[in-house]
């Protein structure tokens, strides 16, 4: 999780603030993922952490924003990976680099975690998982555009709509990879599902 200020000389407080930050972000996380997110109170959250309530929600509106919290890691970090991308990096990799990213995250958190997540975005507000100006669904798109201005990939369908495609798929993926209890390598099977689909649009 990534909160530090850039530019910027952090001050003893500021420091503060995200070493404890992180702690009710990394007890939640474990939390949930040996509870269940139904079976976890803000009250757990706050006594498994030592943090007085009102410093929970100084940082998280609700419960949720652990959730929420762990989409916008993902796309901070997806954001500074991409960035140091090497220059000969082919479209096809930068196509596959987000689903790939995803499946790596899914292992680091775990199964159960994983799971989760998957669970609340149905059962709760889903408008930030979904949104189309997600980094991680903005660099699939960007990259699907790049290769159709050169050539690359057809052009029969948008960049929007072949980047929503490769999303829904990836997500799809690791959905199962949940409902299977984690029973096969989520990376390798990403990878090939990745490759076959991003195939289907090169020209």
């Amino acid at each position: 999780m990534t909160d530090n200020k850039p530019d910027k000389k952090l001050t003893s407080r500021d420091r503060q603030a995200i070493e404890t930050k992180k702690k009710i972000y990394d007890t939640a996380v474990r939390l949930l993922s040996e509870k269940g997110y139904d079976n976890t109170s803000i009250d757990d959250i706050c006594n498994a952490s030592g943090v007085a309530k009102g410093s929970f929600y100084h940082y998280f509106k609700k419960k949720s924003d652990i959730i929420v919290k762990t989409y916008n890691d993902v796309d901070e970090r997806i954001s500074q990976e991409f960035k140091s991308l090497p220059p000969d990096t082919t479209i096809f990799e930068k196509i596959v680099y987000a689903p790939m990213f995803q499946a790596r995250y899914a292992i680091e958190k775990g199964l159960n975690y994983t799971t989760q997540i998957y669970k609340q975005q149905i059962d709760t507000e889903n408008a930030f998982f979904a949104s189309v100006t997600r980094a991680f669904i903005t660099f699939i798109r960007e990259a699907i555009q790049e290769g159709q201005d050169q050539g690359l990939i057809r052009t029969d369908m948008t960049a929007d709509e072949l980047s929503k495609l490769v999303v829904s798929y990836s997500r799809g993926i690791t959905y199962d990879w949940c409902l299977q209890d984690g029973n096969y390598d989520l990376v390798d099977r990403m990878d090939k599902a990745m490759r076959m689909m991003v195939h289907s649009f090169m020209i």
